[in-house]
């Protein structure tokens, strides 16, 4: 598996670790005002099941970053793609209408018009559609971490 994917299991393991401390908050919470000892003595139960667990999550942090980087490189190549392919366009329109310059003036200017409002549109909705892709995924992938973080 890459290293910038997350895996369900990771999601439902930090999950189960998240339910597992506010219980114990909670528990503890009640003890503590129910009983003369102090908060030293309490400790999370199961302390060695919790033993390791901070360099896991680190981990689990680190391969959340590595991903959002991914995506980020992702999408600026996705841009750069599509603005190179906007100004291609744009040269090969300029073309096209050089070369078909015999017709009257202003009916050639509308349809170049036309034509590069077009592309611009279409270029427009596909950067969109690539930020909002992105950010989604930034999204998803930052509640993930959220869920994840103790």
């Amino acid at each position: 598996m890459p290293p910038h994917q997350i895996r369900m299991e990771d999601l439902a393991h930090a999950r189960e670790m998240r339910d597992m401390r506010e219980r114990f908050e909670r528990e503890h919470g009640e003890r503590h005002r129910h009983s003369s000892f102090s908060s030293r003595d309490l400790s999370y139960p199961d302390h060695l099941y919790f033993e390791g667990r901070g360099e896991d999550d680190w981990k689990h942090v680190e391969t959340m970053l590595e991903c959002i980087v991914g995506m980020v490189d992702k999408t600026k190549r996705a841009i750069n793609m599509l603005r190179q392919r906007s100004i291609q366009d744009r040269e090969e329109l300029a073309l096209w209408a050089r070369r078909h310059a015999e017709g009257t003036e202003n009916d050639i200017k509308k349809r170049v018009g036309d034509m590069m409002a077009h592309t611009f549109r279409q270029t427009d909705d596909r950067v969109s559609d690539v930020k909002r892709r992105a950010g989604t995924s930034r999204i998803t992938l930052q509640m993930g971490e959220c869920i994840s973080l103790p």
